[in-house]
């Protein structure tokens, strides 16, 4: 019987060793992926990067879990105080949106051609200092060294504790 014991906490121990961090892969099947906060992420098609300048490809997705939005786009991103936030110009006929994700509260707003509202959800947050990064340069650093504005585990910055 301890035997048994043995192996069933052995196979369970080294399957949650095998388990990758949300923080440590930049692809997944096809796509590209940009980790946010757990369990969003921004994705792109796998190669996209070579022509990162045209429309189609500039264009990373969001895909929301709580709305009755089920995705969005994504150019400019960031994290700060566990919120997610961001900007995608206008495409093809969809109007300019931002938006503004709180995980932690099952939170998802999307702001159509409304830029002022969006802001001040942001202050009401207490984001008063707004910043956005383009995504494919952030894509670059994550691929590069696994680390981002809102995660680097070597300086103790992590998406939820500013």
């Amino acid at each position: 019987m301890r035997k048994y014991f043995f192996l069933v906490a052995l196979s369970f121990l080294t399957s949650c060793n095998n388990h990758r961090s949300f923080y440590e892969y930049s692809t997944i099947e096809d796509l590209y992926r940009l980790p946010l906060i757990e369990p969003y992420e921004l994705t792109n098609i796998f190669g996209a990067d070579e022509d990162r300048h045209s429309e189609w490809a500039s264009t990373w997705n969001l895909k929301l879990i709580y709305g009755s939005v089920k995705t969005t786009r994504a150019e400019e991103v960031n994290v700060t105080k566990g919120i997610i936030y961001g900007y995608h110009p206008r495409f093809d006929y969809y109007p300019p949106t931002w938006y503004a994700i709180i995980p932690g509260e099952k939170i998802e707003k999307i702001f159509k051609d409304q830029q002022k509202e969006w802001r001040s959800f942001l202050v009401s947050k207490g984001i008063d200092s707004i910043k956005l990064y383009n995504v494919w340069e952030l894509f670059d650093q994550f691929r590069s060294d696994k680390t981002l504005p809102w995660y680097n585990p070597k300086e103790g910055i992590f998406p939820t504790n500013d």
